[in-house]
């Protein structure tokens, strides 16, 4: 339910940074009449969320005694997987603010191909920064202890999500811009097919610790 008296951004009007919204004022924002937020943005929302659980699995770790490469191992992802949070957060608003842009030129009447180009560069980056999350993700898996199991396989679960969503979000955009070809194939050369395998051996990992790596195998094979 909207909140009431919560109005949606205007195109193109100042507004504070998502990251300061209330979580019910987000998700009332993603509810509203307003074409931005959308889907890129939730794109990118859902990989904030499944690094963040990976932050999780990652300082209850860490909390308990290790031996001395896993605490190395674990240092290095969650430094990594820290950067990457911080891009992938970025991308809530730069998704809005891109689209918004391109929502200005169309009611400019103006050129937008640039504007448009500007609104496909950002769910890309959203694919690269969540294809680097789930290669940290494999680290954390195997060293993940058993309470966060299931947090893990979610977080590789959201992951894997917040690429094909961005990739919707690039495929919409293509059909405005010259240059289609260009962005199909940059957006096949961060995805591919190593999202998806990638994916599931992250899930295998985490889920054969379990003992059930092999009722995975046989649903995904």
């Amino acid at each position: 339910m909207i909140v009431q008296g919560l109005k949606p951004a205007r195109y193109g009007e100042l507004m504070d940074a998502y990251s300061n919204y209330s979580l019910g004022d987000l998700l009332d924002a993603f509810a509203s009449a307003s074409p931005a937020p959308g889907g890129g943005s939730a794109a990118a929302l859902t990989g904030a969320l499944g690094v963040s659980l990976l932050l999780m699995a990652i300082g209850i770790r860490t909390s308990r005694p290790s031996r001395s490469q896993e605490s190395f191992e674990l240092a290095d992802a969650g430094e990594q997987l820290r950067t990457l949070w911080a891009a992938v957060a970025s991308l809530v608003d730069r998704d809005a603010e891109a689209y918004s842009s391109v929502l200005a030129a169309r009611r400019m009447k103006a050129e937008g191909e640039s504007a448009m180009r500007a609104a496909t560069d950002v769910p890309l980056e959203t694919m690269r920064v969540c294809r680097r999350a789930l290669r940290e993700a494999q680290v954390v898996a195997a060293n993940a202890v058993r309470s966060t199991h299931g947090d893990v396989g979610v977080a590789v679960e959201l992951l894997r999500a917040a690429v094909r969503a961005a990739g919707v979000t690039v495929d919409a955009n293509l059909a405005s811009l010259t240059a289609q070809a260009e962005f199909s194939c940059r957006a096949l050369s961060i995805c591919g097919t190593s999202i998806f395998f990638g994916g599931i051996a992250v899930m295998t990992s985490v889920w054969r610790r379990m003992g059930l790596g092999i009722v995975l195998l046989a649903l995904v094979s």
